[in-house]
């Protein structure tokens, strides 16, 4: 269980979209960068651009939010690493702004 000071410093680090810091922003550029610049338009352009490639430079507060959401990011001693699937949706968007879909078999 949480002490009351802990839950006081959570609630008040997450102050909706308008307190998204630039590290953090640059934290999600860092994970959509893993498949180079170029992945990160197309991504970002089949999300949210009619699948036209797309400056991060470009998004909006609440899909900076989304974008977060998506990766969903933990903070380890200063590193933010992304849920588990997220490379592999990431991949799957990449292949789908090129008119591919990636086919998972459990």
């Amino acid at each position: 269980m949480r002490t009351a000071e802990q839950i006081k410093k959570f609630v008040n680090a997450n102050n909706g979209v308008c307190s998204m810091s630039d590290g953090r922003k640059g934290a999600l550029i860092g994970l959509m960068n893993k498949y180079g610049d170029d992945a990160r338009y197309r991504v970002l352009g089949f999300l949210f651009n009619d699948n036209k490639p797309m400056s991060s430079k470009k998004l909006t507060k609440e899909q900076w939010l989304n974008i977060s959401l998506w990766a969903d990011q933990t903070e380890i001693d200063g590193t933010w690493l992304p849920q588990s699937e997220f490379y592999r949706e990431f991949l799957a968007c990449l292949l789908a702004s090129k008119g591919k879909r990636m086919y998972v078999f459990d």
